[in-house]
């Protein structure tokens, strides 16, 4: 989040980054402090907007001031140094302290201009080529549905595979999963650190204990989570693809530190989110909608399978299936 800071205060984002700044700076004390020291860093700048209009000559001098270095660079050499613009405006003539404190001025102002942009640049790239992988990833889910009377994979109650990221390695071994590196969203974590990094086979799974385990479960899934199926007369089943529109599939990982377990890979302004029907939407919240359903917790608000057909959860790799024995809300 601290990324956006700067661009928050010189109002280079767009609305959906400028809501999210807003909303962490309401419940982060220290993100709000942050920022006053940012504010702070930047008055020098604001002071200077009334400051007097630069020398006319202040082009033409730094011009012939560079060629003065780029002269005596090439004074071995034995081709004719670049011509300058108007060298005589440089005869006999030294910057002063105040054609200093303006270049500096013209330069860090443009700093100020150009990185947040190339933040922003690189923040939308992300976004998109993180929409394209889980495209992608729900091409993977159609071909599973198609050979599987339209019903998707569903993570078992017990046993090695009874996590979240089982799906990957499902897909995976069917033939299903084009290319892995689509379960790697270039804005999370992980991406920073690939090493060691793959999609465990079920038989891997299946023999695999202790810490072993622990990592390939963890590893499997990448940086996306991942649906549980739903209850129906207290038996739990699988999802089947009706083409929803409001359905959510797959979508940037859960974490554990943020605010309903928003996602952590694109700053943690929000998610993309895969839906039934294969389109992406980028989700800031974790409800679809004012009063949509909750991608990350049940309709009781837990982390478990969804309390009938129409309620999505998605958990992230390492997540355990757990069925909840709680009684159901009167």
């Amino acid at each position: 989040m601290q990324e956006h800071l700067l661009g928050y205060l010189l109002g280079a984002l767009d609305a959906e980054e400028q809501e999210c700044v807003e909303t962490a700076l309401e419940n982060n004390p220290e993100l709000r402090r942050q920022l006053d020291v940012l504010d702070a860093r930047l008055e020098a700048l604001r002071l200077a907007r009334d400051a007097d209009d630069p020398p006319p000559d202040l082009a033409a001098r730094t011009c012939g001031f560079v060629c003065g270095y780029q002269h005596k660079a090439d004074e071995a050499l034995p081709v004719q140094p670049a011509p300058c613009i108007n060298p005589e405006v440089t005869t006999g003539r030294h910057w002063s302290m105040a054609d200093l404190l303006v270049a500096a001025g013209v330069m860090i102002a443009a700093s100020l201009l150009f990185f947040p942009a190339i933040a922003s640049s690189r923040y939308q790239a992300h976004r998109t080529a993180c929409q394209h992988n889980l495209q992608q990833l729900g091409t993977a889910l159609t071909g599973y549905g198609e050979r599987h009377d339209g019903y998707l994979p569903l993570v078992p109650t017990s046993g090695n595979r009874s996590v979240g990221g089982v799906i990957v390695a499902m897909l995976n071994d069917e033939g299903f999963l084009a290319d892995t590196r689509n379960v790697i969203c270039p804005a999370s974590p992980l991406a920073k650190n690939l090493q060691g990094w793959r999609v465990a086979s079920l038989d891997e799974l299946d023999r695999a204990d202790g810490k072993t385990l622990a990592m390939l479960q963890r590893m499997m899934g990448g940086s996306y989570g991942y649906p549980l199926g739903y209850m129906d007369h207290e038996q739990y089943r699988p999802i089947k693809n009706l083409r929803r529109a409001g359905f959510a599939l797959i979508a940037d990982a859960p974490s554990t530190e943020l605010p309903g377990r928003r996602s952590a890979n694109h700053g943690g302004c929000g998610q993309n989110v895969l839906f039934e029907d294969g389109h992406v939407a980028y989700v800031v919240g974790c409800r679809m909608g004012e009063m949509g359903d909750d991608l990350f917790h049940s309709d009781r608000g837990l982390v478990e399978p969804g309390r009938h057909a129409d309620d999505a959860v998605i958990v992230d790799s390492a997540t355990p299936l757990v069925l909840w024995n709680v009684p159901p809300q009167r």
